[in-house]
Parts: C-alpha cells; structure tokens; sequence
C-alpha cells in the first residue's frame, strides 16, 4: 500500500471550476413555495376575521383553548357560563350515573368553576342532567 504524502492539489491549467455550468435550477419551485406561503397566509387571516370573505367563517380561537359544554357554550367565556371557566367531563369513563340514574355519553361536558376531588358533587349548570359525584380525583 503507498501512503499519501500531504501535496497541495494542483487543478490542470485549462480547469477554469465549475462557475460557469452553475445556473439556478429551483425557480418554479421557489416560486411555488411563495404561493402556498401567500395562499396560506391570507387563509389564515381569514380565518380569524382579519380579512372579510364568504367563504370561511371568523374562528374562535378560545374553542381551542377552552372546552365547550354539552349545549355549545364556552366554558369561561359564553354569557351563560361565564363564571365557570373549566370544563369536566363527569362520565368520561361511562360508569359515572347522574342523580337520576342516567349514564349520559362520555363525551359530554359541563363547565365547573373547579375540579372536583373524589365524592365532591357538582350540578349540571342547566338543570338538565341533575348532579354527578366526581369519582376521581381530577
């Protein structure tokens, strides 16, 4: 095996580099990375209400943040429930009855103004489903 010896690099007299074949080849796609970037942009403003457009309703970003009861309200934040701002969901097991007796769907939801510990009770803020003792500790 030879061993290398550390020479400089020498390129032939006649190599004048790779400059002159380099050309840019990604315009179409740079330009389509700023459409979608645009196209999305103003999607976005529109859906927070900052541009006006018929086709996508104004969001609320607090359904994001906070959760809504079974009838549609925002906890925390609807005239209805504004003094409750959390929700708990008292049958998120399905083993959990209301004061009637009734299992309601797990996915239901009413908003609470604080977590219940295990055996506290809290009532259904329309009157509708009765009260549920919480089962665990949330």
């Amino acid at each position: 095996m030879k061993e290398h010896k550390s020479a400089k690099l020498v390129a032939p007299k006649d190599f004048d580099g790779p400059m002159r074949s380099r050309r840019c080849t990604d315009i179409i796609f740079l330009l389509l990375i700023i459409a979608g970037w645009i196209v999305f942009t103003l999607f976005g403003f529109a859906s927070i209400g900052l541009i006006n457009s018929r086709y996508i309703n104004k969001g609320n970003p607090y359904q994001l943040l906070r959760g809504s009861d079974y009838m549609g309200n925002i906890c925390g934040t609807s005239d209805v429930v504004k003094q409750l701002p959390l929700l708990w969901k008292p049958n998120s097991v399905g083993m959990n009855p209301n004061s009637f007796g009734d299992y309601v769907p797990t996915v239901l939801g009413i908003c609470v103004s604080s977590c219940p510990l295990s055996g506290e009770t809290r009532d259904d803020p329309y009157s509708i489903f009765g009260r549920w003792a919480s089962q665990f500790d949330v």
